[in-house]
């Protein structure tokens, strides 16, 4: 005997507790376009999408880069900076590694030698970040640093430390820029 179907019954189940941050690799790729289409997922990277019914923060963002940081680097600079403070996130990933050791090449990140210290560093979302003080001192010794201080008195006004960032700035007396560097951190505690 035929019943009459419901439609409801040919639909796929549904995951009852579905990732609050979706990777593009745990899915095919037409269930992610699926997915980000009808709005269920919202972009936070190019390789990770946020559910829409969550607030973003900074391990939910961490979170995002998890699968594309190797186990011996750690997110730092601009990455560091969007992880703690949102926004846009930058066109590709920094990632900090110690000196002597080197990643593959990947045009989606780019890798800088520098020595951390273990509290440098902190575990977001399974990520590992440097901390908005050590990311701080890493933004003022970029060569476009001055461009960046909006960025820079946010991560201040978050909690960052200048005076920390000043002081670390003095392990890498040798790098490049430091000058201009410490004197960037210096006007930032003048005006904050």
């Amino acid at each position: 005997m035929l019943t009459r179907m419901d439609l409801r019954d040919l639909r796929p189940p549904t995951d009852p507790d579905p990732p609050v941050v979706l990777h593009r690799t745990d899915v095919p790729a037409d269930t992610w376009a699926g997915l980000l289409a009808d709005g269920a997922y919202r972009r936070l990277t190019t390789t990770a999408a946020l559910r829409a019914d969550v607030g973003e923060d900074a391990a939910r963002r961490a979170h995002a880069l998890v699968t594309s940081v190797p186990d011996r680097a750690v997110v730092g600079r601009r990455s560091a900076a969007w992880v703690h403070l949102g926004g846009d996130p930058p066109p590709y990933l920094d990632l900090l590694v110690a000196p002597g050791q080197r990643l593959p090449p990947d045009p989606a990140r780019t890798c800088h030698q520098t020595l951390l210290s273990t509290r440098d560093v902190i575990v977001l979302g399974g990520c590992r970040v440097t901390t908005p003080t050590r990311t701080l001192a890493d933004l003022a010794l970029v060569p476009d640093a001055h461009d960046l201080w909006p960025v820079l008195a946010q991560l201040t006004e978050q909690g960052a430390d200048p005076v920390a960032a000043l002081a670390c700035t003095a392990r890498t007396a040798r790098q490049r820029g430091v000058r201009r560097a410490r004197a960037l951190l210096t006007e930032l505690i003048e005006t904050c």
